[in-house]
């Protein structure tokens, strides 16, 4: 019970969290608080990160799976 409590807050409030960042990001670029450059650096490592953590979930969820025939 508690897992899928678990699973379903992050699968509901992570992806709140990173809109959210994202457009405070994109809003203070536009305002020219921060610099596009750092804008694209921070982008990168986000979606870098955001990847790589979802294709180890991927890999987890398919060595939990009992092979098929």
């Amino acid at each position: 019970m508690f897992r899928q409590l678990t699973d379903l807050f992050n699968g509901c409030i992570r992806p709140l969290i990173t809109l959210i960042f994202a457009g405070a990001f994109v809003g203070f670029t536009a305002m020219g608080i921060i610099s596009g450059e750092l804008f694209a650096t921070v982008a990168g490592m986000v979606i870098t990160f955001w990847f790589k953590s979802r294709d180890e979930a991927k890999t987890q969820a398919q060595n939990r799976q009992p092979p098929t025939l």
